[in-house]
């Protein structure tokens, strides 16, 4: 009976699967990661991976520990393993570009041990659309007040900045006055002198 077991495993590991991890891909793309973006981590690839390994649990599909090196969360990020130590690369470079799925059966195995049942993908967060009318509006509103303040912000900013514009006009206005002052009294100061002389002569 282990025989067969073990031949049926085989048999299944053997089957090209990359119809399953395109599939896998997409999802994964849909859920908002994507694997090929320029600022994508391992992380982002190890999402296509979970998802494969999900779909093949059936068949004893894993994925591979991996504590040290290239990897994410500690599982190698683009692996499926077998729990009879069996690991296949599921994405590489290719014409799809750098995460191109492919199905290549490694002719080394590894040990059985580091086989690991896939950990859940990440979720999808939902649309807008998809969420309660209650908490759409209320979404919509928290959005509406922060542009609001955002305005206010500016507003009082511009403020400020033409407060302190018309305080320097001001100062200087009051400077320029003192000076005129100064000198019109330098320049009176004779004349008033000549008057009170001739007040006092009378």
């Amino acid at each position: 009976m282990y025989w067969i077991l073990a031949a049926i495993l085989l048999l299944s590991q053997n089957v090209d699967h990359r119809e399953i991890v395109a599939a896998a891909k997409a999802q994964t793309i849909a859920a908002g990661i994507n694997p090929d973006a320029p600022a994508s981590d391992e992380c982002a690839r190890f999402e296509v991976t979970k998802r494969v390994a999900i779909a093949l649990q059936a068949e004893g599909a894993g994925v591979l520990l991996k504590p040290t090196g290239n990897n994410c969360q500690g599982f190698a990020v683009d692996i499926i393993a077998y729990k009879d130590g069996t690991i296949v690369d599921i994405l590489g470079g290719g014409p799809q570009g750098p995460n191109t799925p492919m199905w290549v059966v490694n002719p080394t195995r590894v040990d059985p041990s580091r086989w690991a049942a896939p950990p859940e993908p990440q979720a999808q967060p939902p649309a807008a659309s998809d969420l309660p009318p209650d908490i759409t509006d209320l979404l919509n509103a928290v959005r509406r007040m922060d542009a609001r303040l955002e305005a206010i912000q500016q507003s009082l900013e511009s403020l400020r900045e033409s407060q302190a514009t018309d305080t320097e006009k001001i100062q200087q206005q009051i400077n320029q006055v003192v000076k005129d002052t100064e000198k019109s009294v330098q320049d009176s100061a004779p004349l008033i002198l000549r008057i009170l002389s001739l007040g006092i002569v009378k």
